[in-house]
């Protein structure tokens, strides 16, 4: 199977791709730090007929950018609409 990881912290990227490796259930790993990669990689795959992910885990908070736009961009899709998302995110909150 192939993932797909959005998230603007390359740290983490490494750490879940190392982690779903380890469960031997992926054999390939895409990464991308903005929604804009994302996309572009998701529409270059279906341009080039590869394989699209078979799972994306996303971050909600990528900067400026809200994390579930991208789940919008996939159920758009009848080729992409399919694919599961595993959404993770570490969420700052105010203490008044």
């Amino acid at each position: 199977m192939k993932a797909l990881l959005i998230d603007d912290h390359p740290l983490v990227n490494i750490g879940i791709t190392s982690w779903l490796a380890e469960t031997g259930h992926f054999s390939a790993f895409e990464q991308a730090q903005t929604l804009a990669e994302a996309k572009r990689f998701i529409e270059d795959a279906m341009e080039a007929g590869r394989s699209l992910p078979s799972i994306v885990v996303l971050d909600v908070q990528l900067g400026n950018e809200n994390g579930l736009d991208f789940i919008r961009f996939l159920k758009g899709s009848r080729e992409t609409k399919s694919i599961p998302v595993l959404v993770c995110s570490i969420l700052e909150t105010l203490s008044s």
